[in-house]
C-alpha cells in the first residue's frame, strides 16, 4: 500500500479532524453521581472550546448507565434522562457541536481526558502498580486495613461477573421496586418553587409539627387550578404559576397524611357521589350522539391570544 502523501494527510485530516474524548463526572463537573450537577468544574467549558475552536473533534464519554440498577425500563429512561442533562449543560454552554457518548467501547482520539486516568509513559508500569494498589486517603486505609489490604478490599466489595443482575427486557414486567423515574421532573422542579415560598413564609416542613386542615388545601388547590384553567398563568401575589402552587398543596396533603398530621374534615360521607357519577355519564354519550350534526366552534385560551 503506498504512503500517502502531504497533501492527502491533510484533506483527510480536514474530513477527519482528531478527536478528544472527555470524561464527564469527576472531569467537566463534581463527581456527585448518580445525582446531576449543574455547575462546570473550573476551566472545563473553556477548554472545550478551545480543543473546538483549533478544529478538534470533541466528544463526551460517560458511562453513567453502567451504573444503575433496575430493569430495562429504569435502565432506559435513565439513559434518555442523564443524556438530556449533559446535552443541556453543553447546549447552555454554547458547546453544540460537542457529541455525547453512553456506550462500553473505547472511541479512537488523540488524547483522553479523565479524572481516573493513569497516564503510560512506556517503563512506569511499577509506578502504575503503586498508585492503584496504594490506599489514597484515611477512608480507604481504613477500608483496606479491615480487611487485610486491597486486593481482599476488592475481592470482597466488587462484584464479579457472575453477580452482576442480568438487565433482560422481560425484567420489566417483573420488577417490583416503585418506578420513580415516572414522575416528570418538570413537575418536581414546579412543586419545588411552591414549597420553596412556603418555606420562606412558614418554615421548612411546618406542617409536620402544625398538622394542616384538609378542606383548607383542597380550597387552595381548587382557587389555583381554576385560575389557571381560566387562563391566569402565575398568581398575583407571589408571581408563581400556580401549577406550583397546586402541585405544592397536593404534596402537603400527601405528606401531612403520611406523617399522621392530616385533620380530616372532608364532607360527611353520604354515599351519593359515586352512585351520581355512575347515573350522569351514559348522559355524554346519549348528548354526543343528539347533537352529532352539529358543528359549532369550541372557543379556548387560543382565541383569546388572537384577539
Amino acid at each position: 500500500m503506498a504512503r500517502l502523501t502531504d497533501e492527502e494527510r491533510l484533506a483527510l485530516l480536514a474530513n477527519n479532524p482528531p478527536t478528544v474524548v472527555v470524561d464527564w463526572d469527576g472531569t467537566c463537573v463534581p463527581s456527585e453521581w448518580p445525582g446531576r450537577p449543574m455547575k462546570w468544574l473550573p476551566g472545563a467549558p473553556e477548554a472545550i472550546r478551545a480543543f473546538l475552536d483549533a478544529g478538534l473533534d470533541v466528544r463526551i464519554h460517560s458511562t453513567r448507565l453502567h451504573k444503575y440498577e433496575g430493569d430495562y425500563t429504569t435502565l432506559n429512561q435513565s439513559r434518555e434522562d442523564d443524556y438530556r442533562y449533559i446535552r443541556r449543560m453543553l447546549d447552555h454552554a454554547g458547546l453544540y457541536d460537542v457529541d455525547v457518548i453512553f456506550d462500553d467501547s473505547k472511541p479512537g482520539a488523540i488524547a483522553y481526558v479523565d479524572d481516573k486516568a493513569i497516564r503510560f509513559t512506556g517503563d512506569n508500569w511499577p509506578e502504575i502498580q503503586a498508585q492503584i494498589l496504594t490506599p489514597k486517603h484515611d477512608e480507604e486505609r481504613k477500608l483496606f486495613e479491615g480487611v487485610g489490604g486491597v486486593t481482599d478490599f476488592i475481592r470482597t466489595n466488587i462484584a464479579r461477573p457472575g453477580d452482576i443482575k442480568p438487565t433482560n427486557p422481560k425484567d420489566a414486567v417483573g420488577s417490583s421496586k416503585l418506578p420513580i423515574h415516572l414522575w416528570p421532573e418538570t413537575a418536581t422542579i414546579m412543586g419545588t418553587m411552591g414549597l420553596l415560598e412556603g418555606m420562606l413564609k412558614y418554615g421548612r416542613s411546618n406542617w409536620r409539627e402544625a398538622g394542616v386542615r384538609a378542606s383548607i388545601y383542597v380550597d387552595a388547590l381548587r382557587r389555583h387550578i381554576g385560575a389557571w384553567f381560566e387562563g391566569e398563568d402565575n398568581a398575583p401575589d407571589s408571581g408563581l404559576p400556580h401549577l406550583a402552587h397546586a402541585l405544592a398543596c397536593l404534596a402537603i396533603l400527601v405528606d401531612a397524611e403520611a406523617a399522621g398530621q392530616l385533620y380530616d374534615d372532608r364532607q360527611y360521607a353520604g354515599g351519593g357521589y359515586r352512585d351520581l357519577v355512575e347515573e350522569c355519564t351514559p348522559h355524554v354519550e346519549r348528548l354526543k350522539k343528539k347533537y352529532a350534526d352539529k358543528t359549532p366552534k369550541h372557543w379556548t385560551i387560543k382565541d383569546t391570544e388572537a384577539a
